[in-house]
């Protein structure tokens, strides 16, 4: 994670979000296989493992957590998801490179001792595939 020079995965996802700058954040979900992956990364979203017994939702399912000095977003709301969303991806100085929303998801998994997310994997998509729609659900 640390000491990485980004992934070509990185590089296209902030090239596409420079091409799409301004554009609505708002993924469908009429196909079956859509709902699934939701209902999948709602699944991951809630459940709780690790030796601390976290969940995504134990730091984002509230509004004004902090961790030291660092908001988190209520990724159960529209604003939060949508605030999150529309924040990556982003330069960050510790890092000294632009990285993106699954890589902090997977920086997530990491910090909550849970398996490593592989980037582009099922699991990153369906727990993504949440906050995304969590975006267009609740406007």
């Amino acid at each position: 994670m640390r000491g990485d020079l980004g992934t070509e995965i990185e590089a296209l996802v902030t090239w596409l979000a420079a091409e799409s700058e301004g554009a609505t954040i708002a993924p469908e979900q009429t196909h079956p296989a859509e709902r699934e992956m939701y209902a999948l990364g709602e699944e991951i979203f809630f459940y709780r493992a690790g030796p601390h017994d976290f969940s995504c939702a134990t730091c984002h399912e509230q509004s004004e957590m902090r961790i030291r000095l660092q908001s988190l977003p209520d990724l159960t709301s529209h604003t939060g998801a949508a605030d999150a969303w529309g924040s990556w991806p982003a330069y960050r100085i510790s890092q000294g490179l632009v990285r993106t929303m699954g890589w902090r998801m997977r920086d997530c998994f990491r910090q909550q001792r849970w398996p490593e997310l592989q980037m582009g994997s099922d699991d990153q998509h369906c727990a993504a595939n949440v906050h995304g729609s969590e975006c267009r659900r609740r406007a």
